[in-house]
């Protein structure tokens, strides 16, 4: 399957302060939709989770462990979304038909994963796709 969908951030998006909503964005996910932050707001409260995505090892682990957790956050009308750097295609091989309980969405270039973070798993170092 080869990616057609495109990253779409939310245009000239500010990094938030705390407390503030988080610009709006629309990513592909693993199963093949467009997650729009949009169709959250006045829903269900949201953890947007920035990783380093799967190549991650110490990323991997902290996706078990939301994995885990999952229906605790749902109890509580949570949802997490997961934005990692990974091409689409990389994506899907690697968690293959382990599907994840949580959208797990790509942002390749990067282009909205630098407004919103500047710390991911602990490091302050971006790099590019993987």
């Amino acid at each position: 399957m080869q990616d057609t969908a495109q990253p779409i951030p939310a245009s000239a998006p500010e990094r938030p302060s705390v407390g503030e909503p988080a610009p709006l964005f629309s990513l592909p996910s693993l199963s093949g939709t467009m997650v729009d932050l949009a169709a959250y707001r006045g829903r269900s409260n949201v953890v947007v989770w920035f990783s380093r995505g799967f190549t991650c090892p110490f990323c991997r682990v902290y996706t078990d462990g939301v994995r885990a957790g999952y229906d605790a956050l749902r109890d509580t009308e949570t949802e997490v979304i997961q934005i990692a750097p990974n091409l689409l295609d990389s994506a899907r091989r690697y968690f293959g038909e382990s599907v994840l309980p949580f959208p797990f969405v790509c942002d390749p270039t990067s282009a909205f994963t630098p407004c919103t973070a500047s710390v991911i798993c602990g490091r302050s170092r971006r790099r590019g796709p993987r």
